[in-house]
């Protein structure tokens, strides 16, 4: 592991956790972060039980970059210890399975970003920036799959009630719905209660229940 340490005056500097078993791949995604996000605090970790450590002595890491293999975890186990210990940290998914399968059940996983490791270099950066910046990051053929579809719901959701149901639709609970989308429980309450009522339910599990085919209103 090499830990890049942030000076005392940059404490409010973004940190972020490459956890990648692979040190020029590793090292490649250290450079590029300090391009994009010039300051940035990196840490490097190369298993699972290294960056869970890292986070649970310190939970103010803003990104962590996983590597869905690492050595101490294999598939999908490395996401979901994350996402279950740390669901306030923000995951972007780097990986050599690039199939549509993996991509989508990463972000059903939670994660908010799934990064091939074929991309080129300047992609790669184009992903981190839009990871860093709030957003989410996907290959071009898989970008059907950002948007969860609800068409019970017709057109008649606003975008911020959209992002909200797609939050649902990922297991979010309302505190970390209000941490990933930047807003308030209250307001995340609020988007809620008008979706419920264009969907006929009164609850999030009737919500999803409905969606799904599996009740009828």
């Amino acid at each position: 592991m090499t830990d890049h340490e942030r000076p005392a005056a940059s404490r409010a500097d973004l940190r972020v956790i490459v956890a990648d078993d692979h040190p020029l791949f590793r090292q490649a995604l250290v450079v590029i972060l300090g391009r994009v996000a010039p300051g940035v605090w990196v840490e490097e970790h190369g298993t699972l039980g290294a960056t869970l450590q890292a986070l649970d002595e310190d939970t103010r890491a803003g990104l962590i970059v996983l590597d869905l293999r690492l050595p101490d975890t294999d598939g999908f186990e490395g996401l979901v210890a994350l996402r279950g210990r740390h669901p306030e940290t923000a995951v972007a998914v780097v990986s050599a399975d690039e199939d549509l399968a993996t991509i989508r059940h990463a972000l059903d996983c939670g994660a908010i970003a799934f990064i091939p490791k074929s991309t080129g270099l300047k992609q790669l950066g184009e992903a981190l920036a839009a990871v860093l910046a709030g957003g989410r990051w996907v290959p071009a053929q898989a970008e059907p799959y950002l948007t969860t579809v609800c068409p019970e719901a017709g057109h008649g959701l606003s975008p911020a009630q959209a992002r909200v149901w797609s939050c649902l639709q990922r297991g979010l609970m309302n505190k970390q719905i209000a941490f990933e989308l930047g807003i308030t429980e209250a307001t995340v309450k609020s988007h809620l209660t008008g979706l419920f009522r264009r969907l006929g339910v009164h609850s999030r599990t009737q919500a999803l229940l409905v969606t799904r085919g599996m009740v009828d209103r």
